[in-house]
């Protein structure tokens, strides 16, 4: 089965990657977070990223060979003190003419199958967290939780 998106990983295309990096600074900037979430060729410059992170990105042909890319979703490996280790969904961004058009929700079991047990790292901005309440996600970490939602 085709997937609604390109899996990014630290060997991808430099064009592509640097498209994820032009949608993670929208988010950004669209969300008042002080730094873009991803960055090109960022195992080669941070310690800390781990060679499994990926990016997931969003995007269809524009007729001439070329794809157009509207929207990325950040997954990460981590381990925090106070979540388990695991894949954690760091951003979700997709360009304002594509939103609200099923993208993440058609994409939403590819993704649990691709990165099984995975949580969107709290706390979620307000579109993420109807998005989240609307698809009635659940995991065992926020069992009698509310799930943290940031406000601007």
């Amino acid at each position: 089965e085709k997937l609604p998106f390109t899996v990014l990983g630290p060997n991808s295309p430099l064009s592509y990657q640097q498209a994820a990096r032009r949608l993670a600074e929208d988010f950004a900037n669209g969300t008042c977070f002080e730094s873009a979430p991803y960055e090109v060729k960022e195992i080669e410059r941070y310690a800390s990223t781990d060679w499994r992170d990926r990016v997931l990105l969003f995007g269809k042909p524009t007729g001439d060979g070329k794809m157009r890319f509207f929207g990325a979703v950040g997954m990460r490996w981590k381990k925090y003190d106070d979540l388990p280790e695991g894949w954690i969904m760091t951003w979700a961004w997709f360009h304002p003419t594509e939103q609200r058009k099923g993208h993440l929700r058609n994409a939403w079991p590819h993704i649990s199958r691709l990165f099984p047990d995975f949580i969107p790292l709290p706390p979620a901005t307000p579109a993420m967290g109807l998005f989240l309440e609307k698809i009635n996600f659940s995991h065992p970490f926020f069992l009698n939780k509310e799930f943290p939602i940031v406000t601007f």
